[in-house]
């Protein structure tokens, strides 16, 4: 519910609401979600970061890089399970298109979670409601990257804490270390 914590829609339903009310929201929605049966990955850049070890890469590439993270590992553990797995994201019309035709490429290539792979759909956050899970997994994805990277003597947020306790939330940040082995692996290729 990243609405909740930075209400960013233009007619938004949490204006007002003060901190604590904002708070037990989140505490409730983290109980619904750790008592459910979901998984949730998240995956997160620093935009200047990505920008300084890749400054010839389109705006999109940032989106395209976490979209193929999340969908790889959510593919591997849905092979490990034995399920399909069907990917709901947030509406972006600019950027559906493209995820269609990578998506379909996962699902075609010989890696074994190919075969894990469900459907592919984008939705309006606003109107299907499990999206709401989803954007409070991408909210604490945010909220632990920026901790990352600019408050580092911050304790992690117990929302954050609660979900990963169920061993069925992890969140991966891509440094510069990393960033910067990716474009090695890619310049030899």
């Amino acid at each position: 519910m990243t609405g909740v914590q930075t209400c960013a829609l233009p007619i938004c339903e949490f204006e007002g609401w003060d901190v604590s009310k904002k708070q037990s929201l989140i505490t409730d929605l983290t109980g619904i979600i750790r008592d459910s049966k979901l998984y949730g990955f998240g995956s997160s850049v620093d935009i200047p970061t990505f920008h300084s070890v890749f400054p010839d890469e389109p705006k999109d590439a940032l989106y395209f890089l976490c979209f193929r993270h999340v969908i790889c590992q959510m593919s591997f553990w849905g092979t490990e399970a034995g399920q399909r797995v069907a990917f709901v994201f947030d509406r972006q019309q600019e950027f559906a298109p493209r995820a269609h035709r990578l998506f379909d490429r996962l699902r075609k290539s010989p890696a074994k979670f190919g075969a894990s792979l469900g459907s592919l759909a984008f939705e309006d956050r606003r109107k299907f409601v499990a999206l709401q899970a989803a954007d409070l997994v991408a909210y604490e994805t945010f909220k632990i990257q920026h901790h990352t990277e600019h408050d580092t003597a911050r304790s992690p947020r117990r929302s954050l804490l609660a979900l990963r306790r169920t061993g069925r939330f992890f969140i991966r940040h891509w440094d510069r270390a990393v960033l910067e082995g990716l474009r090695r692996e890619m310049e030899k290729h």
